[in-house]
């Protein structure tokens, strides 16, 4: 077999980060993932969504459902507040 490419440049930043100063971010981010994950694989099936859809959690949250972003987006999802009330959530 040959020899896994480099990754990409910024690839390899988030790979630094979150092996070295943002390890406990990481960690903290599996533990909840562990948690939340049965619950939101059984939705995305009940709803017919992509299984794949579970990392946009990861990335926006770390899966902490009290996440709150400058915008004032908040949860797991990220969603403003307008945005959810179009899509029927609260």
């Amino acid at each position: 077999p040959q020899p896994l490419a480099a990754p990409h440049p910024r690839v390899a930043d988030f790979i630094r980060y979150f092996t070295g100063p943002g390890a406990r971010h990481w960690q903290a981010s599996q533990s909840r993932l562990e948690i939340y994950r049965p619950l939101i694989e059984q939705v995305f099936h009940e709803e017919g969504l992509p299984r794949e859809l579970l990392w946009v959690g990861l990335v926006e949250s770390g899966f902490n459902p009290l996440a709150r972003s400058p915008k004032e987006a908040v949860g797991i999802w990220q969603f403003i507040p307008e945005t959810a009330q179009a899509f029927g959530l609260r």
